[in-house]
């Protein structure tokens, strides 16, 4: 029986659209051809082709390198026995820059209390994906949403006194992560052990009296 149908190629992925940093992407195609000879991709219009058995693999890493930040168009081929071509084309997305972050509040070496701090920041990415932050000696990550907000009332409780980090993070849709921190001071004003401040003010005031009262006698 004459073949003369070409290949026909399906990309699972990557997806269209898709964003990818400066790790090249991995793929996944189906292909249905019963007499299948071999299989190529190219990254740059043909000008160079990369030829892979299977139908899993990377794109070539240092082709990947090669290419500036912006769409790219990875074309599949395949080819029968007879000489039949198929081609499928795929468009996603290299972006290798890291998100920028830059924080207005709190500085470096701001002083706080019990209340924990509010931070205002902002993040300098088209395609930001997510954003968090963590504690110094506090385990897990705080996910937040609004560039201005308050830092976790219950973790800032739980923290000793002195110098504490505070690191922030933004992730876009390639995997980059964008990294910034600050040092706050957490110092909370001593008082004496088993004493109430208003109780003990009293006493002193009435100490006051009468001390004055004794000096208007002599």
């Amino acid at each position: 029986m004459k073949d003369s149908i070409n290949p026909v190629i399906t990309i699972h992925s990557p997806l269209e659209d898709k964003s990818f940093g400066n790790v090249a992407p991995s793929f996944n195609v189906s292909i249905i051809e019963e007499n299948l000879e071999s299989t190529w991709y190219t990254i740059d219009g043909g000008l160079t082709n990369y030829t892979f058995s299977g139908l899993t693999g990377f794109i070539n890493q240092t082709a990947w390198d090669e290419k500036e930040d912006g769409d790219i168009t990875i074309r599949f081929y395949a080819i029968d026995s007879l000489g039949h071509v198929g081609f499928e084309d795929v468009q996603i997305l290299k972006d290798s820059i890291i998100p920028v972050i830059s924080i207005y509040s709190p500085l470096d070496e701001d002083v706080f209390g019990s209340k924990a701090p509010k931070f205002n920041i902002s993040i300098f990415e088209e395609n930001l994906e997510s954003m968090w932050y963590t504690i110094e000696n506090i385990s897990g990550t705080f996910l937040f949403t609004e560039l201005t907000a308050n830092i976790d009332q219950d973790a800032w409780v739980t923290l000793p006194q002195g110098n504490i980090t505070i690191t922030f993070y933004a992730q876009d849709g390639a995997g980059n992560i964008g990294i910034e921190s600050v040092i706050v001071i957490k110092r909370i004003p001593s008082q004496i052990p088993g004493y109430n401040l208003l109780f003990l003010l009293g006493i002193l005031s009435l100490v006051t009296t009468i001390l004055s009262k004794k000096l208007r006698k002599s």
